[in-house]
């Protein structure tokens, strides 16, 4: 399982939110890095994050991360 944290550059806006829906439509690179590797993955990214909060929110989640053996 791959976790993601980070911003609108990881989550991806699709066009919900773009300024130009008809143009600009964000597909991450944490669905083309899930999608090649086939695993499971849970995006915990959040549009308009900053690292602080990032790493604030990945502390946060850190008892529902997977530990692999």
């Amino acid at each position: 399982m791959i976790y993601y944290f980070g911003d609108s550059h990881t989550k991806g806006i699709g066009s919900n939110g773009s300024p130009k829906p008809e143009i600009w439509y964000h597909i991450p690179y944490s669905t083309y890095l899930t999608e090649l590797l086939g695993i499971e993955s849970k995006n915990l990214a959040i549009s308009g994050n900053n690292f602080v909060i990032n790493v604030l929110s990945l502390i946060q989640n850190l008892s529902e991360i997977e530990i692999m053996e």
